[in-house]
């Protein structure tokens, strides 16, 4: 199998894990990534979900560090980019993991009414008056329910962790958990410029050739997302720039937004195939994530 990741090296050394963890997990993830497609029975798929990501935080956990402070600088920009929406919202943050966005918006200083997560676990956050300020609900992310509606929801690359025959309930909860008018914050790594988990161990080209084998179930496209989402009630699809190498113009240009079904075209076009034969150290250099903000209307 270790021939096969080619990769193993490079994302040894960029990430300080062992080669053979990221061997072992990659053969973890790959055998849950089968398992749970082929999986017919609800509660067996939860108890997939609940083992892989238990025994890839025992693999890592030797070898990591405190990465809050760092999370937080990451999720201090995703929310300058989504200020617009947030600011002075109730915030629903779905997988929220560490807590680290709903913290930064805490950190930020703009006005909002109030922070919720929602998780399997609850996180550890620092001891400090901006962790008070942050409620925690311990969930099924896929089938749940919480106790109010929000303004803004958010997924931050969680969509494509859900396994297809668990998407109905998955997106079902989500609407039910926005009030009518509010919003869902989707970012979500784009199939075409894949594959984005550790299959990245095969190949890391970001060109699409193969499909996601570990813990992304479903990697998607704009497309697939919008047309997906207006089945759920909702509409008014809204994009800030999708190109990683463009990020910095998310960061100068905040508010810059352009109908999602833009770049639904634009992700098909023959530019963008054209552009995906363009590599620099054999990645393609116009890599697209799916970045919408969705409105629910009904």
């Amino acid at each position: 199998m270790l021939g096969n990741l080619k990769n193993l090296k490079h994302y040894s050394n960029k990430n300080g894990l062992p080669i053979e963890v990221l061997a072992e997990m990659y053969k973890i993830e790959s055998k849950f990534h089968a398992e749970i497609l082929a999986e017919a029975h609800f509660d067996k798929r939860q108890d997939l979900y609940s083992n892989v990501y238990n025994k890839s935080a025992e693999l890592t956990e030797p070898y990591s560090k405190n990465y809050f402070d760092v999370l937080v600088a990451a999720k201090k920009k995703v929310l300058k980019v989504f200020k617009k929406e947030v600011i002075g919202k109730s915030v629903l943050d779905i997988g929220s993991g560490s807590g680290a966005f709903l913290y930064s918006i805490a950190k930020s200083g703009y006005p909002y009414k109030s922070l919720f997560g929602l998780d399997v676990k609850a996180p550890t956050l620092p001891s400090d008056d901006l962790a008070k300020e942050i409620t925690c609900y311990q969930r099924n992310v896929i089938d749940f329910e919480v106790p109010q509606q929000f303004e803004i929801a958010i997924l931050d690359n969680v969509y494509e962790h859900i396994a297809p025959a668990d998407k109905d309930l998955f997106l079902k909860s989500i609407t039910k958990s926005i009030e009518v008018g509010g919003k869902l914050i989707l970012l979500i790594p784009n199939k075409l410029f894949g594959p984005s988990d550790w299959t990245v161990l095969k190949d890391n080209t970001f060109s699409g050739k193969i499909e996601a084998s570990c813990l992304h179930l479903d990697e998607t496209t704009f497309s697939e997302v919008i047309t997906t989402l207006t089945k759920y009630g909702f509409a008014n699809f809204k994009s800030p720039i999708p190109f990683i190498v463009l990020y910095k113009l998310n960061q100068l240009f905040p508010n810059f937004r352009l109908p999602s079904a833009f770049y639904a075209f634009l992700e098909d076009s023959w530019l963008i195939r054209a552009f995906k034969n363009i590599k620099f150290k054999g990645k393609s250099v116009m890599r697209m994530e799916v970045s919408i903000i969705a409105e629910r209307i009904k």
